[in-house]
């Protein structure tokens, strides 16, 4: 236990002692909670979570607690964006800032998203077009590994058959793929019509 953390001065105002006076640390002062053992392997299980993640102590990495957390990054220096509430004469208001703009307003001029809002129809059009830019991104992926796929099988069919070995395996899994490319064409068709 650490003693005279705080003290009081002179004019009875609370101060964090930062040397002004001596600090006494006494030693299992008082039944732990819990024991050195268990407090060191909870710490050796945090630092692991922690690698496991590629978060460094002391690093910028903060909980993604909102939806765009760590998704939207700065145009212009690269660094993520964090949600600050701001207070004008009237309300409270949400905005995503850049977070080296926020540290030192020098380094980043990116402006707080709600201030780049003056244009909100062009600023929409432009939120669509990236939303069905990321979707479609990915749309084709699972249909071109299908594809890989089927054509390896084709060509292991045709290996089969023509050394008169059984191919029945080969063929069910040919249909079962044919039908799974069949449904994500469905789902990428059923989305895009959501899309637009």
């Amino acid at each position: 236990m650490l003693l005279q953390k705080t003290f009081t001065d002179e004019h009875f105002n609370r101060k964090v002692n930062q040397g002004e006076l001596d600090q006494y640390l006494i030693e299992n002062h008082h039944e732990a909670i819990i024991t050195h053992a268990d407090f060191e392997a909870a710490n050796r299980m945090l630092e692991y979570q922690a690698s496991q993640k590629n978060v460094a102590v002391g690093s910028r990495k903060y909980l993604n607690r909102y939806p765009f957390s760590g998704k939207i990054e700065c145009a212009e220096c690269g660094d993520t964006f964090k949600r600050r509430i701001h207070t004008s004469t009237h309300r409270k208001y949400i905005a995503w800032c850049c977070s080296t703009q926020i540290k030192n307003r020098d380094e980043c001029s990116m402006l707080f998203i709600n201030e780049v809002l003056g244009n909100k129809d062009n600023y929409l059009k432009i939120l669509i077009e990236n939303i069905e830019t990321v979707l479609n991104e990915n749309a084709d992926k699972p249909t071109a590994d299908i594809d890989e796929k089927l054509e390896e099988l084709q060509m292991e069919l045709l290996r089969l058959a023509n050394s008169k070995e059984d191919y029945d395996d080969v063929t069910e899994e040919i249909y079962r793929l044919r039908e799974l490319k069949q449904e994500v064409m469905m789902k990428n068709v059923a989305r895009e019509g959501l899309i637009r």
